[in-house]
Protein backbone atom coordinates (compact mmCIF):
# COMPACT_ATOMS: atom_id res chain seq x y z
CA UNK A 1 0.00 0.00 0.00
CA UNK A 2 2.80 2.73 0.59
CA UNK A 3 4.39 1.50 -2.52
CA UNK A 4 1.31 2.38 -4.58
CA UNK A 5 0.80 5.47 -2.64
CA UNK A 6 3.80 6.76 -3.07
CA UNK A 7 3.85 5.77 -6.98
CA UNK A 8 0.48 7.94 -6.91
CA UNK A 9 2.13 10.78 -5.63
CA UNK A 10 5.02 10.91 -7.98
CA UNK A 11 2.67 10.13 -11.30
CA UNK A 12 0.70 13.25 -9.59
CA UNK A 13 3.44 15.13 -9.34
CA UNK A 14 5.23 14.31 -12.47
CA UNK A 15 1.87 15.33 -14.35
CA UNK A 16 1.76 18.79 -13.07
CA UNK A 17 5.30 19.54 -13.69
CA UNK A 18 4.46 18.43 -17.21
CA UNK A 19 0.97 20.26 -17.21
CA UNK A 20 3.24 23.25 -16.45
CA UNK A 21 4.90 23.53 -19.75
CA UNK A 22 2.48 21.24 -21.85
CA UNK A 23 3.27 20.87 -25.52
CA UNK A 24 2.58 25.23 -25.96
CA UNK A 25 4.73 27.94 -23.99
CA UNK A 26 3.11 31.39 -22.66
CA UNK A 27 4.08 34.41 -24.88
CA UNK A 28 6.72 36.25 -23.87
CA UNK A 29 7.58 34.07 -20.56
CA UNK A 30 11.18 32.72 -20.21
CA UNK A 31 12.02 29.56 -19.71
CA UNK A 32 15.46 27.05 -19.06
CA UNK A 33 15.55 24.59 -21.41
CA UNK A 34 16.01 22.10 -18.84
CA UNK A 35 12.08 23.11 -17.92
CA UNK A 36 11.13 22.62 -21.45
CA UNK A 37 13.19 19.07 -21.81
CA UNK A 38 11.70 17.70 -18.24
CA UNK A 39 9.12 15.95 -20.30
CA UNK A 40 9.02 12.54 -21.74
CA UNK A 41 7.67 10.97 -24.61
CA UNK A 42 6.48 13.56 -27.58
CA UNK A 43 6.52 16.31 -25.38
CA UNK A 44 10.36 15.71 -25.18
CA UNK A 45 10.63 15.36 -28.77
CA UNK A 46 8.64 18.27 -29.33
CA UNK A 47 10.83 20.83 -27.28
CA UNK A 48 13.91 18.99 -28.27
CA UNK A 49 13.01 19.87 -31.97
CA UNK A 50 11.87 23.79 -31.04
CA UNK A 51 15.04 24.31 -28.82
CA UNK A 52 17.57 22.89 -31.61
CA UNK A 53 15.84 25.10 -33.88
CA UNK A 54 15.40 28.20 -31.76
CA UNK A 55 20.09 27.38 -31.21
CA UNK A 56 20.58 27.36 -34.60
CA UNK A 57 18.73 30.44 -35.41
CA UNK A 58 21.00 31.94 -32.82
CA UNK A 59 24.20 30.21 -34.54
CA UNK A 60 24.75 28.71 -30.79
CA UNK A 61 26.22 25.00 -30.37
CA UNK A 62 23.36 22.20 -30.31
CA UNK A 63 24.79 20.37 -27.69
CA UNK A 64 23.46 19.17 -23.96
CA UNK A 65 24.62 21.94 -22.24
CA UNK A 66 23.52 24.26 -24.85
CA UNK A 67 19.75 22.63 -24.78
CA UNK A 68 19.81 22.51 -21.11
CA UNK A 69 21.56 25.80 -19.94
CA UNK A 70 20.01 28.12 -22.13
CA UNK A 71 17.48 30.92 -21.30
CA UNK A 72 14.46 30.95 -24.11
CA UNK A 73 11.63 33.30 -24.45
CA UNK A 74 8.47 31.66 -25.94
CA UNK A 75 7.68 34.18 -28.77
CA UNK A 76 4.83 31.56 -29.73
CA UNK A 77 2.45 28.94 -28.41
CA UNK A 78 5.39 26.71 -30.21
CA UNK A 79 7.64 28.63 -30.96
CA UNK A 80 10.76 29.89 -29.19
CA UNK A 81 14.11 32.42 -29.46
CA UNK A 82 17.04 32.41 -27.36
CA UNK A 83 17.07 35.05 -24.67
CA UNK A 84 20.22 34.36 -22.94
CA UNK A 85 22.83 31.08 -22.83
CA UNK A 86 23.96 31.13 -19.39
CA UNK A 87 27.96 30.61 -20.04
CA UNK A 88 29.43 32.63 -16.93
CA UNK A 89 31.58 30.77 -14.14
CA UNK A 90 29.16 29.60 -11.45
CA UNK A 91 26.02 30.95 -13.50
CA UNK A 92 23.16 28.41 -14.49
CA UNK A 93 19.76 28.53 -16.21
CA UNK A 94 17.55 28.67 -12.26
CA UNK A 95 13.64 27.74 -12.67
CA UNK A 96 11.56 30.47 -11.57
CA UNK A 97 11.40 29.82 -7.99
CA UNK A 98 15.25 29.96 -7.36
CA UNK A 99 16.63 32.65 -5.58
CA UNK A 100 18.20 34.18 -7.96
CA UNK A 101 14.92 35.15 -10.30
CA UNK A 102 13.00 36.19 -7.40
CA UNK A 103 11.85 33.55 -5.90
CA UNK A 104 8.54 32.95 -7.62
CA UNK A 105 7.88 36.56 -7.67
CA UNK A 106 7.99 36.32 -11.10
CA UNK A 107 6.79 33.49 -13.47
CA UNK A 108 10.09 33.85 -16.16
CA UNK A 109 12.98 31.84 -15.41
CA UNK A 110 16.65 33.31 -14.87
CA UNK A 111 20.72 33.35 -15.00
CA UNK A 112 21.96 33.14 -11.63
CA UNK A 113 24.40 31.69 -9.27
Amino acid sequence: MVKFAAFAAAAAFAGQAMAQVGDTCFLRRSYCGFQLLSGSGSNFELWKQRIDEALAADNLPIDGDHENNTLFVCIGPTSLGVAQYCPAIGQRCQPSTANACGAGSTQNSCCGN
